[in-house]
């Protein structure tokens, strides 16, 4: 989807999550991890008619990592996976894609997969949080020569440098780190001395991150996180005061989950689209959750895929081959053709189904599993009836959540 004012238009050419976008707003970065093979596509002036796309081709793999960060003047992108560099051999641990708009674009080969970018404020280098090693690594920007690394407590996961043009934040949980950066920052490749100054815990113990947000004036810090994949997302925030290196946590209304957040530019205000629905506006000196606004808003448009009719996008899609009627529910067997597992309290849509009445849109009630993708799951329908030889389809449809939100410059 592209905003652009008051209109909102489709583009598909480009399919995929958006990893970076220049601080001139003209280019893009988007990801497609979930294609085999993996493109990374860069779209220039995606917000009008006369855009372009170029797209670079990766190897899929099972657990792609994807980072990209601008430089400050727009002129550079770093974006980094743990596929290898087309045409290498043998496979390497990463590639590092340089996109420029004055110089032709290149990979370089890693040794070390990173999975994250930070370019320093004064523009000269960038930070890379290299993956399963505790170490940071440096490149300056004119060349793409490395600069020595920085060693840390743990392995760092995120990587921010901080406005004051002298200051680098990492998140390594469960701690969060701060470097001092200092040195020569003229030339091609300045002389760049990194000595930490300081490493706080920030209490909730090992945690994967999903977002940290540091805001403009560099005092603050937020992080988004979960424990694993099958736990889910923390059910708060962590706010980490830099100056003062205390943590705290922030919780929203109606018990919901945070998703995803945003920062307003003075940062007074976080917006954080969560599991219910809803964008939760909290007051960051107070903590205080005090408006959700709802969808949809106007419509429910976003909710649904491309398409005349649009359809709603799916998480899951099963093959329903059998159905057992039991008093008020119903039990269907079912082969998983692509998604999730399917889980209590998800919503499903059972279609093709041979008697009518084996059809609808119910609540699972009960799931149960066995290898490697067939099962059976049970919802309270008093019309079912018992049938083999089925061939029905069930799909879950994608929760309309506003799972990524930002806010305008």
């Amino acid at each position: 989807m592209i905003f652009n004012g008051s209109s909102v238009s489709q583009f598909t050419g480009a399919p995929g999550k958006v990893l970076a976008v220049s601080p001139d707003r003209t280019v893009t970065v988007i990801a497609d991890t979930a294609d085999s093979p993996n493109q990374i596509f860069i779209c220039t002036n995606c917000t009008s008619t006369g855009r372009t796309v170029t797209s670079f081709l990766f190897n899929k793999v099972s657990t792609p990592i994807t980072a990209a960060a601008f430089s400050p003047d727009s002129l550079k992108a770093y974006i980094v996976t743990n596929s290898s560099c087309p045409g290498t051999s043998p496979a390497s641990a990463g590639c590092l894609l340089v996109y420029s708009k004055v110089d032709g674009p290149k990979m370089l080969v890693l040794t070390t997969p990173e999975d994250d970018i930070t370019f320093f404020p004064e523009g000269g280098f960038a930070y890379f949080a290299e993956s399963g090693s505790s170490t940071i690594a440096g490149r300056h920007t004119c060349d793409d020569s490395t600069l020595p690394s920085i060693s840390m407590t743990a392995a760092p996961a995120m990587v921010r440098a901080l406005p004051d043009n002298a200051t680098v934040l990492v998140l390594d949980p469960p701690y969060i780190q701060l470097i001092n950066v200092s040195g020569s920052f003229a030339g091609c490749t300045p002389t760049v001395n990194n000595t930490p100054v300081g490493t706080f815990d920030l209490g909730q113990g090992a945690f994967t991150p999903t977002q940290l947000i540091v805001s403009a004036d560099g005092t603050a810090a937020y992080v988004l996180g979960e424990r694993s994949p099958s736990t889910g997302q923390f059910p708060f925030i962590i706010q980490f005061n830099i100056q003062n290196q205390t943590s705290s946590l922030l919780t929203l209304g109606n018990g919901a989950i945070p998703l995803s957040a945003s920062l307003s530019p003075i940062g007074d205000l976080l917006f954080v689209g969560a599991d219910d629905g809803a964008v939760h506006v909290l007051d960051t000196a107070s903590g205080l959750d005090g408006q959700q606004i709802t969808f949809p808003f106007p419509t429910n448009e976003l909710c649904y895929g491309p398409g005349n009719p649009p359809t709603r996008v799916p998480l899951t899609v099963v093959d329903v081959t059998a159905a057992t009627q039991g008093g008020s529910s119903t039990t269907y067997s079912y082969t998983t053709v692509s998604g999730p597992s399917l889980a209590v309290g998800q919503t499903i849509v059972v279609a093709g189904m041979k008697d009518g009445s084996n059809d609808g849109t119910f609540t699972i009630s009960g799931v149960t599993t066995g290898p490697p993708t067939t099962g059976t799951f049970t919802v309270t329908n008093s019309l079912g009836v018992s049938d083999t030889g089925q061939n029905g389809t069930g799909t879950v449809p994608i929760a309309c959540n506003p799972d990524l939100v930002a806010v305008k410059p």
